[in-house]
């Protein structure tokens, strides 16, 4: 316990590095730090395939989807961050530009973030001054139903769970976690990139592209 408990300083460190979504080890006993070893192991995971991520030279970093892959609202705002390995602040920029992206394409600035999203991605039909991002398909079918509402509580949780930690937390993150982030943000981006817009117009919805 004495030993394991002089590293812990150190371990919780670079596990809030590694894996900053998971909860730091406690060492009042040793069921607690027994409890902790697969957190540890996934760690050492990450640590393992770092050098494989960061590449040779400072070339790029690739995380199992290639940066190109992405859609060109976060691979533009992620790209000069991400080339220089600040992972956090690549995550940060992408957010906040998706976040801008989805207020011009519905014409809403007065809101953002998880408040925008769920406007824009609401089923709820759409009100003056309120447009709404429709999933393309049947609007009866349950499966675009099921996208629909999926939609907006992706997009609200990554507003929070996402860029606010991106832009409150401090630390460079990690290539690991930030390049699952920046997925999930493309995602999104696609989303409010091609799925139509849909505007209130005298007590009907009017499509548009």
């Amino acid at each position: 316990m004495e030993a394991a408990n002089r590293l812990l300083p150190k371990v919780n460190a670079l596990m809030r590095i590694l894996l900053p979504d998971t909860e730091p080890i406690s060492g009042s006993s040793v069921s607690e730090h027994e409890a902790g070893v697969g957190r540890v192991l996934q760690a050492e995971d990450v640590l393992g395939d770092w050098d494989e991520m960061a590449g040779d030279d400072g070339e790029t970093v690739q995380f199992g989807v290639p940066l190109n892959a992405l859609d060109v609202v976060v691979l533009e705002a992620a790209r000069q961050d991400w080339d220089q390995g600040k992972w956090r602040d690549a995550v940060a920029n992408a957010a906040a530009k998706l976040n801008k992206y989805a207020q011009d394409r519905v014409g809403r600035h007065d809101i953002s973030d998880s408040a925008l999203m769920s406007e824009a991605f609401s089923p709820d039909d759409p009100k003056v001054g309120k447009p709404r991002l429709r999933c393309p398909g049947n609007p009866e079918s349950e499966t675009i139903r099921s996208m629909q509402k999926g939609a907006q509580l992706l997009a609200m949780g990554a507003m929070m769970a996402i860029r606010n930690p991106a832009v409150h937390w401090t630390g460079n993150g990690n290539p690991a976690s930030a390049g699952e982030q920046l997925a999930a943000l493309s995602v999104i981006a696609r989303w409010v990139r091609y799925w139509d817009v849909v505007r209130y117009n005298a007590g009907r919805s009017l499509r548009a592209g």
